[in-house]
């Protein structure tokens, strides 16, 4: 299981009336901190907790003050500052040297769950959703917001707002055994994995268990599929030349943040001209050769220097140009 809230409330609804729970965020950090603003753990009665709001040092004593929470039936906030070696946090033996601020909710059909229930229907939906947690003592549920209304997180006087986003969505076109840690790694990140490979010897169900969804379509017939064309990343990897040019003449306008070509440059130059495009007609640029140069040569490492790439460019920490490779960024295969 990933610490990704889609996959924290799935869980949770689950049980969600099966106990008392409380519903914990990261509201504001200064310093060193292992989650950022943003991050939510839910803690049932039973001492059971889903997702981290740290790397594990402060979720026991987080437990603790979620009972107070059920004891009164209000909400508080609980600070651990890590700067001041008087703080509570300093006995924990934390020694990150941060403030982190957090807010804890008790979650109950009185305050309608704190509206969890339908942020997780949205996220299904594959659609972000602006959430506001509302800081108030009382109980009060939090709200759904449209998200053109947060440009960004933002905490106030009385409120902690953000757009929370769906897993992303991963495209793996052509299915051979190098495809599986690629899958593996991916479903461990929370990513929402589709494979598809039109060829019949490449239609086995062993070691794809952990995608989403696995077909065997015409790659031109991917064009009017509606998953397809809300792709976050595609990875091109059919080991077959005629395959591989008609998937880039494809994706030449997908909108994807990331389209990635696995195989070295001279034999993705021989694609675009079999497919008659060029590298700079690329929306959104093309990785190739695809993956971050990490080292290694075994199927895991080729998959694990492909799926850092796509997360680095997922997350806005890397580009992809158009029309050349960045000097400082090289790539493994």
């Amino acid at each position: 299981m990933s610490h990704r809230l889609q996959d924290l409330l799935t869980l949770w609804t689950e049980l969600k009336d099966q106990h008392q729970w409380v519903l914990a965020s990261v509201i504001e950090t200064q310093g060193s901190s292992y989650r950022k603003p943003g991050a939510m753990m839910l803690i049932n009665d039973m001492g059971q907790y889903f997702g981290l709001v740290s790397g594990g040092c402060l979720e026991s004593d987080v437990m603790r003050q979620a009972r107070r929470c059920w004891q009164d039936g209000q909400a508080r906030e609980v600070v651990y500052d890590m700067r001041e070696e008087g703080d509570f946090a300093w006995e924990l033996g934390i020694g990150c040297g941060g403030m982190v601020r957090l807010w804890l909710q008790p979650i109950s059909a009185s305050n309608n769950y704190l509206e969890l229930e339908e942020l997780l229907k949205v996220l299904n939906r594959g659609e972000p959703q602006g959430y506001r947690i509302k800081l108030i003592s009382h109980p009060v549920s939090n709200q759904l917001l449209a998200t053109s209304t947060i440009a960004s997180k933002r905490l106030s006087d009385d409120a902690f707002e953000q757009v929370l986003q769906p897993r992303p969505r991963l495209w793996i076109l052509g299915a051979g055994v190098d495809a599986i840690p690629v899958i593996q790694m991916a479903a461990n990140l929370g990513w929402q994995v589709f494979i598809n490979d039109p060829r019949v010897s490449h239609g086995r169900a062993s070691g794809f268990e952990q995608a989403h969804w696995r077909g065997q379509c015409a790659i031109e017939a991917l064009a009017q599929d509606f998953e397809f064309n809300r792709a976050d990343a595609v990875v091109v990897m059919h080991h077959n030349l005629q395959m591989d040019a008609q998937a880039l003449g494809l994706l030449v306008n997908h909108n994807a943040k990331f389209v990635g070509q696995l195989g070295p440059k001279h034999r993705t130059q021989e694609l675009l001209e079999l497919a008659d495009i060029r590298l700079s007609d690329f929306t959104q640029g093309l990785s190739n050769p695809i993956g971050l140069d990490l080292g290694g040569d075994l199927p895991e490492a080729i998959a694990l220097s492909i799926v850092a790439e796509i997360q680095a460019v997922l997350e806005g920490k890397i580009a992809i140009e158009p029309a050349k490779r960045r000097p400082e960024l090289s790539r493994a295969v």
